[in-house]
């Protein structure tokens, strides 16, 4: 629950953060962009556009969050260790219910809101 806010935090508190992040899509058209967000929506982590994989980009996003973070000194970067998680497998949390239907519930949808249950 706190991995996202951490991450805009780390992402938009930190001047050098909102530098790096700016430069790493300066160079982006809009074709890049609206194609980076279909790719995501279809393909999660495993989405291309532009030669820009979605996967490298988040682990950057990732370091520059970081580092932001790391900026403001309260220890706030292990916050997104659920996210450097989904990067280092390649899957977000749907891949990994996707994965367990085809599997080990073998089909069984009421297996996916016992899972989810808060």
């Amino acid at each position: 629950m706190v991995a996202l806010p951490a991450l805009w935090v780390g992402l938009t508190y930190d001047q050098g953060a909102l530098d790096a992040a700016a430069d790493l899509v300066k160079g982006w058209s809009q074709e890049i962009r609206e194609g980076l967000r279909r790719a995501a929506s279809v393909s999660g982590l495993q989405g291309e556009a532009g030669g820009v994989r979605l996967q490298e980009l988040a682990g950057q996003v990732l370091e520059i969050s970081a580092a932001g973070l790391a900026a403001r000194g309260l220890g706030e970067e292990a916050l997104l260790d659920p996210f450097r998680e989904s990067v280092a497998s390649g899957k977000v949390p749907a891949d990994r219910l996707l994965d367990a239907f085809h599997g080990e519930w073998q089909g069984d949808i009421t297996r996916v809101y016992e899972a989810t249950r808060l």
